[in-house]
């Protein structure tokens, strides 16, 4: 994880472990909220790509994160936007809905990237794979405290 002024980057070891984060995510922060005014409330945009993130010290570059940074300022507060190689890796396994937003010119990136938004509603299941066991997120707030990796 690597942050930066108002930003986080995160590395995950699979592309469905960061989809069903960022949905997770995208869902639950609303909830958090509460009653909370519309000016006290935090909503985050989320951009998500597939491929080598190059680690120097508490860094990390290369063009996969580059595309990744680029894709979330596409991303309106509380979107969550995928490169279409993402999207075809989890198109299937996972019972989500993804909105083309079509072919993009992102700065200081060389080629095209095609983007979709991942729709995060509640028609958006993200207890797994079609199918799955896994329970649902209770209607009301939760924590989890989870140890760090040292």
């Amino acid at each position: 994880m690597q942050t930066g002024g108002d930003s986080l980057l995160v590395t995950f070891d699979s592309i469905d472990g960061a989809i069903r984060c960022a949905v997770r995510i995208q869902q639950q922060v609303p909830v958090l909220d509460g009653e909370q005014s519309a000016d006290r409330t935090i909503r985050f945009r989320i951009g998500i790509n597939i491929g080598d993130a190059i680690a120097d010290g508490t860094d990390l570059h290369g063009d996969a994160v580059k595309v990744a940074a680029r894709l979330q300022v596409e991303c309106r507060p509380g979107d969550i936007c995928v490169t279409r190689s993402v999207r075809d890796h989890v198109h299937g396994r996972l019972d989500l809905t993804f909105e083309a937003l079509g072919t993009l010119n992102l700065r200081n990136i060389s080629r095209p990237v095609e983007a979709f938004m991942v729709k995060t509603g509640e028609s958006a299941g993200v207890s797994g794979s079609k199918g799955s066991d896994t329970p649902q997120l209770p209607d009301r707030p939760s924590v989890a405290v989870l140890p760090f990796k040292t």
